[in-house]
Order: structure tokens, then C-alpha cells, then sequence
């Protein structure tokens, strides 16, 4: 689906933190953090890793949860990779990008509120050296982020239970 599409019959994004999610009548209505609301005849919920909490909140049980990702960017490694390495014994990758070289591949599941463990960033950026011996690692800025994940790996797409105009998509590029 593609963003042109979306604008072209009537879709309008707001971006904000939801606090509660009401379904009305004829659609639903999004109260937003500071209080501010928003109602809609649809409403699609795309909220990545905290879609789970917004669907508690109506009463649906979704089997979904937070996988952290940890990587590192080296913005002057000292080595250059003309396209994306896969170490898949050790699972990790070593990425070319248009800042540097960036290092990532571990994942946990740890939560949505459990602080970072930026040691896995760090024995992310030791592999690569091992592999990449003359590779510089200063200045080297470590990242971690959140992202929905099923028991099955399959992404949650579907209708809301108490309400048919709220709509649960996750884990799908649906902005194109």
C-alpha cells in the first residue's frame, strides 16, 4: 500500500504518544498524552513493539513483544566493504552505509521498560574485529531499538475484537 494511495481516500497521519484507545460508534477515538483527541472512522494501529500494550487496553490479546536490536556505526572504520557481509555462524552483520560502517546482530528480548545492554553492541564490534583486524572501532556510536515480535515470526494484521474500525497491522512497511 502505498502513502499516494492512502492521502488520496482520506488518510491522515497524526504522530503523538496514545494514551487510550476508545471505540465509539462509528468509529474510534485516540486520546493522545497532554489530552488532545483525535476520532477517526478507522483507525490503524502501527505502533511497532507497542501495539501490544495499545491492544490490552481494548481487551485483545496480542502475542507480541519487544525484540531489542543492538548495533554499532564506526564513521571512519579504516576499511571498506563494497556490500553487506553475513556472518551467519557468529550472527552478525557488517553493514556498509553512506556514515560508515555499522555492526549489528544481536537481539533479546527484554521488554519494553528494561534498560539497554550496550555490552552486546560491544561484543558485536570484537567479532568484527576478529574478522576485520585492521577495522578502527573509535568513535564507534551504539544504538539499540525495539521491534514487534510473534511467537511465529508471522506479523499481526487484523481487526480489533470490541471494534471492526480499529485495525492492528505490525512488522509491515505499509508507508512504502
Amino acid at each position: 500500500m502505498r502513502r499516494g494511495w492512502l492521502f488520496a481516500n482520506g488518510a491522515e497521519i497524526v504522530r503523538g504518544q496514545v494514551d487510550r484507545l476508545v471505540p465509539i460508534s462509528d468509529g474510534a477515538k485516540v486520546v493522545l498524552n497532554g489530552g488532545s483527541e483525535v476520532t477517526a472512522r478507522k483507525v490503524v494501529v502501527a505502533a511497532g513493539a507497542w501495539s501490544g500494550r495499545i491492544a490490552s487496553q481494548l481487551g485483545d490479546r496480542v502475542l507480541l513483544e519487544s525484540e531489542r536490536g543492538y548495533n554499532t556505526t564506526i564513521a571512519a572504520p579504516g576499511i571498506a566493504l563494497e556490500r553487506e557481509v553475513i556472518f551467519a555462524d557468529r550472527k552478525f552483520v557488517a553493514t556498509p552505509i553512506s556514515i560508515g560502517l555499522r555492526i549489528g546482530g544481536a537481539a533479546e528480548f527484554g521488554g519494553l521498560e528494561a534498560a539497554p545492554n550496550y555490552a552486546r553492541a560491544k561484543t558485536l564490534v570484537k567479532l568484527a574485529k576478529y574478522y576485520f583486524p585492521e577495522m578502527r572501532e573509535e568513535g564507534g556510536v551504539e544504538w539499540s531499538g525495539h521491534r514487534p515480535a510473534t511467537p511465529d515470526s508471522l506479523p499481526v494484521i487484523g481487526r480489533s475484537g470490541p471494534s471492526s474500525n480499529i485495525i492492528y497491522v505490525s512488522d509491515m512497511d505499509i508507508w512504502g
